[in-house]
């Protein structure tokens, strides 16, 4: 069942039993990994810019713009957006990936996807990540929980809809012109069932 955006709200971005957050999503609390990760993808990629897909209250693109990338988000969430940092306001976009992405194919040097994917039931996710090959010139970040026996057993926060195995991932990317780039990619999981990776992709073309 298609998850409705409204489950999203002020309720879910603070600890209890609607999303798996064990601490206020605040910048306070939160500044520390969404600088690194900006760091990390400023070392990387060198993008001019960025699309953070799934940006919530802004946080990364807070933190890239702050290392002077000129970094943009959308989410499904009114209420993030609506109450992002204020360094961002105007820099987010309310959009369900689900229905695409409200941008020019081609955009951004990088479009990243951390934490979200798995909240997109399966049968929307050959389109979804058709849109994010689409919006990109040619490095795409995605990290995502996986199962390592390729059931589809989502587990933690009750929003979560696809568990699904490394290949799985690849193989989704691949068939939109996508090539994992495993050097900058990590494969490495823990224990069954909550365990992420992260994978770098890159345009064949490209």
């Amino acid at each position: 069942m298609r998850l409705d955006a409204s489950y999203y709200d002020e309720a879910y971005f603070r600890p209890g039993p609607k999303s798996d957050f064990s601490l206020p999503f605040t910048w306070e609390v939160q500044a520390a990994a969404s600088m690194k990760a900006a760091i990390k993808f400023m070392t990387m990629f060198h993008p001019e810019n960025a699309l953070d897909i799934g940006c919530a209250k802004g946080f990364l693109c807070k933190a890239l713009l702050e290392l002077g990338i000129d970094a943009h988000g959308c989410d499904i969430s009114e209420y993030a957006v609506s109450n992002c940092e204020p360094e961002v306001k105007g820099r987010l976009t309310i959009a369900d990936i689900r229905d695409g992405l409200p941008y020019l194919d081609n955009s951004f040097d990088l479009v990243c996807a951390e934490a979200t994917l798995e909240h997109i039931e399966m049968e929307f996710l050959p389109y979804v990540a058709s849109e994010i090959a689409r919006v990109s010139r040619n490095h795409i970040f995605i990290e995502v929980p996986i199962s390592p026996d390729d059931k589809n057993t989502p587990y933690g926060d009750p929003s979560h809809r696809t568990y699904k195995s490394i290949s799985y991932w690849i193989s989704l990317f691949y068939n939109q012109g996508l090539l994992c780039d495993v050097s900058r990619s990590r494969l490495d999981y823990d224990a069954y069932p909550y365990s992420a990776i992260a994978l770098h992709f890159t345009k064949l073309s490209g």
